[in-house]
């Protein structure tokens, strides 16, 4: 196989984002000029990022790990889309219906996550959200005669059922005139018989209280699946350790015998194979499952962007522009 091939000098300026110490966005984030990478193998392709959408993860990673575990200086995000302008030797660039191929000008995605648990009864939590708004998609999309029961403030209500809801719930009702929970108030409406409760939950949020009371309306059985993003973290180290411990109490310890949840909690990941991935390229190729954008900044408006995500309301996706494809 021949050496890689290298991109041609790039026509535009090089603007990156980085951080050389932990810390929050205001603090550490700052703009640097960069060099156009070369291509680090055969099998590498160099792509010109247009948008890059916030993770909430990456926001723990800035806080959180120190240069002993990560190299500095370090990019901000991992989520990104734009277009192919350079390949290596071992890239397929010509159509071929038997592999997928990259030529220059190829728009892609950077990742796109979304694992489901299918059922004709659902309970999701923020459905609103960067990965809950994809989830509530899905979910519709392959089971259109299911019902979807959300969880998010009123004002989010609209875009809930526009994404598949089929009845929300306002978390900010209680507790409520009868001094009821939430939990407790799922459990009057959704928990009455082993037939009136949900076939799965998809909990987007990450919500402690949400599990741990689940055997009031989730159904039993290895079928009926608790999925989570996982326990809600924060940026401080001891927010992680809590973290850990509430992850491996959910997960390994300890069975309902003796006072464990008797429910299957199930940790969802970023991770997906080949076969997933064009799953997912499938159905927003035909429109299916949309992005919903939270809001859309420039790079000189980035620290907006940041406010609004960790605000913890953000709604869809929240995108910083970085360069436009179209002109």
């Amino acid at each position: 196989m021949s050496s890689t091939e290298s991109p041609s000098p790039s026509p535009w300026p090089m603007r990156t984002v980085i951080h050389r110490r932990p810390g929050s966005p205001p603090e550490v984030l700052s703009f640097d000029k960069g060099l156009v990478p070369s291509l680090p193998t055969e099998t590498s392709v160099l792509v010109r990022v247009s948008h890059v959408a916030l993770h909430p993860g990456t926001i723990i990673l800035m806080h959180l790990v120190p240069s002993l575990f990560r190299r500095f200086p370090a990019i901000a995000e991992t989520d990104f889309s734009g277009v192919v302008v350079g390949a290596g030797a071992g890239v397929p660039t010509a159509a071929d219906s038997s592999t997928r191929s990259f030529p220059s000008g190829t728009p892609v995605f950077g990742s796109f996550q979304v694992p489901v648990h299918l059922s004709s009864g659902v309970l999701i939590n923020a459905p609103c959200g960067g990965v809950g708004h994809f989830a509530t998609q899905l979910l519709k999309h392959r089971d259109p005669e299911g019902h979807i029961v959300g969880i998010c403030s009123l004002h989010k209500e609209t875009l809930a059922k526009q994404l598949g809801c089929d009845e929300v719930i306002d978390y900010k009702a209680f507790p409520n005139s009868e001094h009821r929970s939430l939990a407790e108030y799922l459990t009057s409406w959704y928990g009455s018989t082993a037939e009136d409760k949900f076939d799965a939950i998809f909990d987007a949020y990450g919500s402690q209280d949400l599990w741990e009371s689940s055997p009031g309306y989730l159904k039993s059985g290895k079928n009926h699946v608790y999925a989570t993003v996982g326990p809600k973290v924060g940026c401080t180290y001891s927010a992680i350790l809590g973290f850990l411990w509430k992850m491996a109490k959910n997960t390994i310890w300890p069975p309902a015998l003796l006072g464990g949840v008797p429910r299957v909690y199930r940790q969802i990941s970023a991770f997906l194979d080949t076969d997933g991935l064009e799953k997912c390229r499938e159905v927003a190729v035909d429109g299916s499952v949309k992005a919903y954008l939270g809001g859309v900044w420039e790079m000189e408006e980035m620290m907006l962007a940041y406010k609004e995500l960790t605000g913890g309301h953000a709604q869809g996706k929240l995108v910083i522009k970085v360069w436009d494809p179209e002109n």
